[in-house]
């Protein structure tokens, strides 16, 4: 766990002052809360099944409101580590998973699963995180710039998974959505790999090895303000560049979370073939949430 400096005037309380969850089409994989000075973001893995497992409008969502409920309930216990909390909660979506589940899965890789991000201030003006995946947390302290914690770099705005569809294209002489079909298949065979050892951490119906999860202490300032987001909506850096890592959390306290989004909306309809941007979706669920520690 990296831990930062301590500072001299350490917050005593988290206000979550605007959230925003859009799906990218009918249904939304992605949740975000605020309970009990904890704030998370939850973004759902589009089922890559040809069948539903779980009752409700997808696989994924199921499973995002479910940890999503939970955390609710349970988000103020400080007496656990954030951890320990994350266990206790999958264990309670296990069993529900094993009490609704419409059919047995036939592959690990149709595991529902999720990435996410779980922050929680404590008593010393310490924020505590815990991140699975690529959901990524902004803080800037009073009068210093945004900085990005909690999150796995070799993860973010699925870059891995970028440079394999150029390189098909290249090789094959093939356009962005054919090398993204030609490869699917692939890529959804690595969800086998999923709480693994050696493999990836992400909410599932079981827990993520210790070792594999990101956790950090961040002591805060009063004043600070911190923006926490699923990489549906940090595309407005990392893919399309109309921020930097430094200025999304300005602009998101500025114009506000609704106007980003249709910042965002409008860049992914002027590229609806991924060919200016490559992505791995034209458009994806956005979610956002912003906070000041007071």
């Amino acid at each position: 766990m990296r831990v930062t400096l301590k500072t001299e005037r350490p917050a005593q309380g988290l206000n979550a002052v605007e959230c925003i969850s859009a799906p990218a089409g009918e249904v939304n994989d992605d949740r975000a809360g605020y309970a009990g000075g904890c704030i998370w973001a939850i973004d759902g893995a589009t089922d890559c099944a040809p069948e539903k497992y779980l009752p409700g409008k997808s696989d994924a969502a199921w499973l995002a409101e479910k940890f999503h409920g939970y955390l609710l309930k349970c988000a103020g216990n400080a007496s656990v580590s954030l951890p320990d909390l994350l266990e206790d909660i999958t264990a309670s979506v296990r069993a529900d998973f094993q009490a609704e589940k419409l059919r047995g899965l036939p592959a690990r890789m149709n595991q529902p699963s999720a990435a996410a991000l779980i922050a929680r201030l404590g008593g010393t003006g310490v924020l505590e995180t815990v991140a699975i995946g690529d959901c990524q947390l902004f803080v800037a302290q009073p009068r210093k710039p945004a900085k990005l914690y909690s999150a796995g770099r070799e993860r973010l705005g699925d870059k891995a998974a970028i440079e394999r569809v150029r390189a098909a294209m290249k090789e094959h002489n093939l356009s962005w959505s054919d090398a993204l079909t030609k490869l699917l298949p692939s890529h959804n065979e690595g969800r086998n790999k999923m709480n693994l050892p050696g493999g990836y951490a992400v909410l599932s119906i079981d827990m993520a090895p210790r070792d594999l999860l990101i956790q950090e202490a961040i002591p805060l300032e009063r004043g600070a303000r911190l923006l926490l987001a699923t990489d549906g909506f940090t595309r407005l850096y990392e893919v399309f560049g109309a921020y930097t890592e430094e200025t999304l959390l300005e602009a998101a306290f500025k114009k506000g979370l609704a106007a980003l989004l249709k910042e965002l909306r409008t860049l992914e309809a002027g590229d609806a073939a991924c060919e200016k941007a490559p992505r791995m979706k034209p458009r994806d669920d956005a979610t956002a949430i912003l906070a000041i520690a007071e």
